[in-house]
């Protein structure tokens, strides 16, 4: 077997990785990777809710279960972008506690209810992470 010559390989990637540098990064905000994320976070969140027993035991449409799931991420991203820091007494959403009235309505219990958002704060979790690794491999 032959030698290779490596020296147009490392040429083209030097000059890759150069032409990168130069180029600015766009920082997305994480209001915008939410609202960018949100219908698959929400799918992905229904699919974790049919595995659990409790919550399945009232049975409820994707439309039903998740219809408060856009409302939830447009205040999520909206209190992202607060100019007011975080951990500040904000009001409470609307739609949350209408969402909570629902709930309660439907037959949850307060655990079912605690359960569920659980279920959604490690999907966008999830969704967080995943975002962080693809600019990592970005930046390698």
């Amino acid at each position: 077997m032959e030698p290779t010559d490596v020296r147009p390989t490392l040429t083209s990637i030097e000059q890759r990785l150069v032409g990168e540098a130069l180029l600015p990064r766009q920082i997305e905000s994480m209001a915008a990777v939410l609202e960018r994320a949100a219908e698959t976070t929400m799918e992905e969140w229904f699919e974790r809710v049919q595995t659990d027993e409790k919550l399945t035991s009232i049975p409820m449409s994707f439309e039903l279960r998740c219809g408060h799931l856009p409302q939830v991420f447009c205040d999520l991203a909206s209190r992202l972008r607060s100019s007011k820091p975080i951990g500040s007494n904000e009001p409470a959403s609307a739609a949350a506690a209408k969402h909570g009235l629902n709930r309660f309505k439907q037959g949850y219990t307060l655990a079912m209810m605690v359960e569920e958002s659980r279920m959604l704060e490690v999907s966008i979790f999830t969704c967080c992470t995943r975002t962080w690794q693809a600019l990592i491999l970005a930046c390698c």
